[in-house]
């Protein structure tokens, strides 16, 4: 289905793929003589994709199982992961080393979806917080860490900014031109379904 809005003499339209959460064409515009793509993005901002998380078979989940995911997407790929123990730690290694501008805030993101009724499951504390994400050349000596409490997530689609100007902190010396990995911990009460 589409839906449209009017901005001065502009008419702006857009479609969204009911069944699958996120998903919909640019935005486009109308000027009563033709269609023509509508400058949400501007040149040379569309995103690199780093991890698809397409196959589950790529990551390395401790505390929990995983599978492919093919009906809740943000994007058309994702995996679901269930935790079976209240700390659950999800590895992904052996990337295609990347680079980020670690001088310009948000320059990556993961999205995390919490179906309805699991948030309350997420740890409170501050000293466990209840997702964390670390990127670097391995996850255990060189690596940013990135902390997200509970106050900022909700239930639904999570798009959890990853702000390499100012990490929740920096372990070892991580190089911001060759990062290969990152680990997704999630810590709960109890189990929780990802």
């Amino acid at each position: 289905f589409h839906s449209a809005d009017q901005f001065a003499d502009l008419l702006l339209i857009q479609n969204q793929d009911p069944d699958l959460i996120g998903n919909g064409n640019t935005p486009v515009k109308y000027d009563g003589k033709e269609i023509q793509r509508w400058g949400i993005i501007p040149p040379g901002s569309t995103e690199t994709v780093i991890e698809t998380f397409s196959s589950v078979g790529s990551f390395t989940i401790v505390g929990g199982s995983g599978s492919n995911e093919s009906t809740t997407t943000l994007d058309g790929n994702s995996i679901k992961v269930t935790a079976s123990a209240t700390t659950m730690t999800i590895d992904r290694t052996g990337l295609t080393p990347f680079a980020v501008d670690t001088t310009i805030p948000n320059r990556a993101q993961i999205s995390v979806y919490i179906p309805r009724g699991q948030i309350f499951n997420l740890s409170q504390g501050t000293a466990n917080p209840p997702i964390t994400v670390r990127v670097g050349q391995d996850t255990t000596a060189n690596y940013y860490q990135f902390n997200f409490d509970r106050g900022v997530l909700f239930e639904g689609w999570n798009n959890l900014p990853l702000d390499f100007s100012a990490p929740s902190s920096t372990v070892g010396a991580p190089n911001a031109n060759a990062l290969t990995a990152f680990r997704v911990t999630i810590t709960s009460a109890s189990g929780i379904l990802l």
